[in-house]
């Protein structure tokens, strides 16, 4: 959904849903008028995510496409646009008993909640 502030007889407009699971806390921000979202967790499997999705609007057409995996599942973590680059620092696994930050699920990524990733959105 989304709502116009100088249309507010409107009210909300439905824009349509994220392709992949429902899940929450995603790493999500706007470049250059495009929402980019990764990751997230849920409370059944996979728990965590990789996966990432664009949401453009051309022509008064709200569009969502693809983008390249995360390099690891993860949420929650931080993420801020310098340019056209994204930055992801931090954020958490997942796997129903807990949440892990120091390494991942598995114990094969130390420092997991420190780990610092860029995308270039050109």
């Amino acid at each position: 959904m989304g709502f116009g502030p100088r249309r507010r007889a409107r009210g909300w407009v439905a824009i349509p849903d994220l392709p992949g699971a429902a899940r929450q806390e995603m790493y999500g921000l706007s470049v250059n008028n495009e929402i980019y979202l990764w990751g997230g967790f849920s409370y059944t499997e996979p728990y965590c995510y990789r996966d990432g999705y664009k949401l453009s609007r051309h022509d008064g057409q709200w569009t969502w496409s693809g983008l390249p995996d995360l390099p690891r599942p993860g949420s929650a973590g931080n993420v801020v646009a310098i340019g056209a680059k994204i930055y992801l620092i931090g954020g958490m696994d997942y796997d129903a008993q807990r949440y892990y930050v120091w390494s991942n699920r598995d114990q094969s990524i130390t420092r997991f909640g420190s780990r610092l990733y860029v995308f270039d959105t050109e």
